[in-house]
């Protein structure tokens, strides 16, 4: 209690999120996050998701919070719209999409499709 106290007391800017959550979960943020950015991320994700404690702990050991930081971009803002596809494609992982024309510009959703339809296709073939 006097460590949940010393945590939110003089901070205004979290003490309002504590009260909107249950006590579990207040618990567990003040015992796993040392961070107060990382406090008030996990406070307002809790609050607007609904997290239980079980899936708090879990976002908690996967670090969550990092990689939602990482995951962050600017592209909608700064890329024009006729690029947007070619820059992220930098920032993804490397796959080997043969299977496509790799020269013309692919949105994501166009390549779940085209895998999609590849694996339906080798299934037919498999019988």
């Amino acid at each position: 209690m006097k460590n949940f106290y010393d945590t939110y007391a003089i901070n205004e800017k979290l003490a309002p999120l504590v009260r909107e959550i249950g006590w579990v979960q207040n618990c567990i943020i003040v015992e796993k996050c040392k961070d107060e950015l990382e406090r008030e991320f996990y406070l307002k994700q809790t609050k607007e998701k609904g997290r239980s404690k079980f899936d708090l702990m879990d976002k908690i050991q996967q670090n969550y919070f990092k990689n939602h930081l990482l995951a962050q971009n600017n592209f909608e803002n700064t890329i024009p719209t006729e690029l947007k596809a070619r820059v992220a494609r930098e920032f993804v992982d490397d796959y080997n999409v043969e299977l496509i024309n790799f020269d013309q510009p692919i949105s994501e959703k166009e390549l779940e499709n085209t895998i999609v339809e590849n694996i339906v296709k080798f299934l037919q073939d498999m019988g």
